[in-house]
């Protein structure tokens, strides 16, 4: 798992934190604004959740608010078991810009609350605090996100819980 963060992350050649970006005064032609295509025209997305669990994710975001809601339906290697989750979201929207050789964007922060349910032999129902980034491009109909969810396993034993995972979401027009 630390190897898909660390990979994910050299990605990144240049961050540009919010101070920064105010004393430009003008985007040169290089950068660009992120497109609002996920929160505008195109608010829902889906794609691989790969980590612990593996599966489907997909995401619709409120309008163009902090708000969203996501869902996952797969596989938890942890319980041998089909996994199911909700969560509301909450994003701290453009926290920095990204700089990529192939296209510009934004990065938002998000955390929230929800619920997970796995089926091995007894149901277990955990509760779930996800933290997370979520990558936005310029002109693009994907992002990517990255997330760390721990979580309070209330049934069929009180107990604690984490999932971690890396993914993509492709917003359909």
């Amino acid at each position: 798992m630390t190897f898909f963060v660390l990979a994910l992350f050299s990605y990144f050649p240049t961050l540009e934190t919010r101070a920064e970006k105010k004393k430009t005064t003008k985007p040169t032609a290089t950068q660009s604004k992120p497109s609002k295509k996920m929160t505008e025209n195109h608010p829902f997305g889906a794609g691989p959740f790969i980590g612990e669990p593996i599966g489907i994710n997909a995401k619709y975001w409120f309008s163009d608010n902090p708000i969203g809601i996501q869902g996952f339906i797969g596989y938890d290697f942890s319980e041998s078991a089909l996994a199911l989750f909700a969560d509301g979201l909450y994003h701290i929207k453009d926290v920095t810009e990204m700089t990529f050789p192939w296209e510009n964007g934004k990065l938002n922060l998000y955390g929230g609350l929800g619920i997970k349910f796995s089926f091995p032999t007894k149901p277990r129902v955990v509760i779930r605090i996800p933290l997370g980034i979520n990558g936005l491009y310029s002109g693009q109909d994907w992002d990517f996100f990255a997330e760390l969810v721990p979580g309070i396993r209330v049934s069929p034993t009180a107990g604690g819980n984490v999932d971690a995972g890396l993914g993509l979401r492709y917003y359909f027009q």
